[in-house]
């Protein structure tokens, strides 16, 4: 994929810098980590991405331990904010979930107004998740509300850290066409404050998640859509169409759709002895329709999440 954006030229050196973070885990800093630290640190708009593994979220967490600059770290998703320790980009803009451009807020209080005016460096996580449109109505925020309203994201740096081979942005079928008439993709590369941007991009590319260099291949080879047959063979040779967890142990079943997770859960809750407990929960916010609430005498929204005694509950 080429984004048109500038790449790094990394001459290899062998020599790495590890480093104490705050938790006394040990970090090691190759030659990527240090150039986009440095980047970074200079204040410049980068793009990191790489394959999972990489160290892409270490390196984010260990700037921010690092940095003195006012920094915000965003991601588009709930999920992906609380695993940054940031927050969604839609509370931090005080963006509805049909944002537009025209909805784009140009009055806000006096007190939020000092702090973009202050802000230096915003980090999206996910990046690959962002739809272009979503980046255009933050880049008019900030030209509105930043302290240099004539450049994009009104002078903000900006840090992209994603993997494009992950999730990707959705688009709904009754948007897919408006989009499309729009933008070239729904990709964040697709947005025009995107073009205006001058990026360096950074692929970090050192594996850490996993040893096994076999493995490795493999699995860069099903992410390549380059996998052979042998690779397939060694992945079905591993799968127990009847395996069972064994009795007492921890086990954590993946699946492709919420449904087939309910049915699961489900099936495990009725092995479980006694009656279930109903729990309520109060909602706020707006969410998908594929999340069902019923409401309450005062027409409010609630949750209902049924439990029994020895649950495991996350």
């Amino acid at each position: 994929m080429d984004f048109g954006l500038k790449r790094l030229s990394i001459r290899s050196f062998s020599d790495y810098y590890t480093f104490t973070m705050s938790n006394d885990s040990f970090i090691e800093l190759n030659e990527h980590f240090v150039w986009a630290l440095e980047k970074i640190q200079l204040g410049e708009n980068i793009f990191i991405t790489g394959r999972a593994g990489t160290g892409k979220s270490t390196l984010l967490h260990y700037f921010c331990s690092q940095s003195k600059k006012p920094i915000v770290i965003l991601a588009p998703t709930g999920v992906a904010a609380v695993n940054v320790k940031g927050q969604t980009i839609h509370h931090f803009f005080g963006f509805g979930p049909g944002i537009t451009l025209g909805k784009v807020k140009k009055r806000i209080s006096a007190e939020k107004k000092k702090l973009f005016e202050k802000l230096t460096t915003i980090i999206i996580d996910e990046i690959s998740m962002v739809r272009a449109d979503l980046l255009d109505c933050i880049d008019a925020f900030l030209r509105f509300h930043g302290s240099q309203k004539n450049k994009p994201f009104g002078g903000v740096q900006m840090v992209f850290i994603g993997d494009l081979y992950q999730l990707p942005p959705v688009v709904t079928s009754q948007d897919r066409y408006t989009f499309s008439q729009l933008y070239e993709s729904p990709y964040f590369f697709s947005a025009r404050s995107f073009e205006a941007l001058e990026m360096t991009f950074i692929e970090l590319e050192k594996v850490y998640r996993q040893k096994d260099v076999g493995f490795i291949q493999m699995l860069n080879a099903i992410r390549n859509k380059t996998a052979e047959a042998g690779d397939y063979q060694k992945i079905n040779e591993r799968h127990d169409p009847d395996f069972e967890p064994p009795e007492g142990e921890l086990y954590i079943s993946l699946t492709s759709t919420n449904a087939d997770a309910d049915k699961i859960n489900d099936k495990e809750m009725q092995k479980l002895s006694g009656t279930d407990v109903v729990f309520r929960g109060d909602v706020e916010g707006d969410f998908p329709p594929s999340i069902s609430f019923v409401p309450d005498r005062r027409s409010r929204k609630w949750w209902r999440f049924n439990s029994r005694m020895a649950s495991l509950i996350l």
